[in-house]
């Protein structure tokens, strides 16, 4: 289990020899049967994959399980005692990825649109052909399916800048179509009921000293499990909007902080069961302010025009839907909405806003998970943000450290099903190798340590307790 940590390249032997004896045999059995879903991961495959797939995929009984789960702990004490430490940084930020909510049914959006989920999405360009021309519609397809939304949102842009209208609304159908199927295939197939993790993960990270600065949550994902996961905890979910019938985005909100009085108090003491939520990219849940369907009220002040609409979970909580009928083509996800624009009164605007500010101030950690760095933006904020002599990154990767792009070929999220990736990102390349010289990064990664279900569950510490923590160190 390798990492990169104060400049240096650390690693955590697995040794299978140490591994109760049924699981042994387990591993025996598993080498014996027929080659199924998970057998591409098998050639070549080191103790460390073994051990994730043990953890993850394999069917063993409790009394096993829990002494696997023992021998890995204590394997990764140190981990969890470098956590610790950050994770009581004065200002913590978390970045998550697509690769946290894999688990949970979503799709990884990070590879090309050759996928069999975006077969109905190159219908619907092959279906427009005569919008572009053929070899442009070949190369809509090889996109990444957020690149993709992009390249057809400058294609709108330019159609409304030299005042064709028709063929303007005719790519504005298009992305209208592309945006409900990539949402439809990529999105909407989480179990919202499948939470586990996000759960752990949010338990963890508020047991903070109430003194210090609310949990900040950043986030690219446009789905609501971390929404859905803090309601069942009764955490508070700050998520720039506030109202009641009519949520509307302000980012003031962020800004309220919660306090618990009591009249046997001398002072109130600050409410630790909230964090900050800032979706960069959007939710399912955001729409474009529509007067016709708030009329009666065209005297409310809109300042952004994007309010929230409350989901409605059915299915035993696992699904969920909006009053809206065509909810997946009205939401607002990056980079559809405001990316043309470029607004700096945006909401969009706004949250990146926070992001730098975040990222920039005293004693300042951003925890990195289940992102794979494509966006450039992003990137660029935490890149400038390395300047800070006050802030510290740490990253959780699918990736390895030594895969060149040309021979990358694990994905860099975990999956229900691992896939082969794209190459791995530049950006993240070069972060690997400047951790070896700065001390600022750490980077936890392999298909153990970048794990989301490994991270919420077993390397992120409470550290609420002090006294409790170091006894189970030692």
């Amino acid at each position: 289990m390798p990492y990169i940590y104060n400049t240096y390249e650390e690693a955590i032997k697995v040794d299978l020899e140490e591994l109760p004896e049924n699981l042994k045999n387990t591993l025996n059995g598993r080498q014996s049967q027929p080659e199924q879903e998970e057998s591409e991961q098998r050639e070549g495959e080191g103790n460390e994959e073994v051990v994730a797939w043990l953890l993850n995929y394999a069917k063993i009984e409790t009394k096993d399980y829990n002494k696997l789960i023992e021998l890995f702990k204590k394997k990764t004490t140190e981990i969890r005692n470098l956590l610790g430490k950050y994770l009581q940084s004065q200002n913590l930020s978390f970045l998550i990825g697509n690769g946290c909510s894999l688990y949970a049914g979503s799709k990884s959006i990070n590879t090309s649109n050759t996928s069999p989920e975006t077969s109905s999405i190159n219908k619907i360009l092959d279906e427009n052909e005569a919008m572009f021309s053929k070899e442009i519609t070949n190369s809509l397809k090889g996109k990444k399916l957020e690149e993709l939304l992009n390249v057809l949102s400058q294609i709108e842009n330019y159609y409304k800048v030299i005042d064709d209208q028709s063929k303007s609304k005719k790519i504005s159908e298009i992305i209208s179509k592309v945006k409900n199927e990539f949402l439809l295939k990529y999105v909407c197939g989480i179990n919202y009921a499948n939470n586990e993790f996000h759960r752990q993960f949010l338990k963890k990270i508020i047991a903070r000293d109430t003194n210090k600065s609310r949990v900040k949550i950043f986030t690219l994902n446009y789905d609501l499990i971390i929404e859905k996961a803090a309601e069942e905890l009764g955490i508070i979910v700050n998520n720039g909007f506030i109202g009641f019938i009519l949520r509307k985005f302000d980012p003031s909100v962020y800004e309220i902080d919660y306090h618990i009085k009591k009249p046997e108090m001398n002072r109130p003491i600050p409410l630790n069961k909230s964090i900050n939520l800032y979706k960069l990219h959007g939710s399912i849940s955001w729409f474009k302010h529509s007067e016709e369907a708030d009329e009666g009220n065209k005297d409310r002040n809109i300042d952004y025009e994007v309010v929230e609409n409350q989901p409605i979970f059915y299915d035993n909580g696992e699904k969920v839907k909006f009053s809206e009928s065509d909810y997946l083509q009205n939401s607002l996800i990056y980079p559809t909405y405001t990316k043309i624009a470029q607004s700096f009164d945006s909401p969009y605007g706004e949250l990146f806003r926070h992001f730098t500010n975040a990222l920039n101030s005293r004693n300042s950690t951003l925890i990195v998970i289940g992102y794979s760095f494509s966006d450039e933006h992003v990137n660029k904020i935490i890149e400038n943000a390395l300047t800070n002599p006050d802030f510290n990154l740490l990253i959780f990767s699918f990736e390895s450290s030594e895969k060149s792009e040309e021979s990358a070929e694990k994905s860099e999220e975990s999956a229900e099903k691992p896939k082969k990736s794209q190459k791995k990102s530049e950006t993240l390349r070069k972060l690997f190798e400047r951790g070896k010289k700065d001390s600022k990064i750490t980077i936890f990664y392999g298909k153990l340590l970048g794990d989301f279900r490994i991270i919420s569950s077993y390397l992120l510490p409470y550290v609420d307790i002090e006294e409790e923590s170091e006894r189970q160190i030692q």
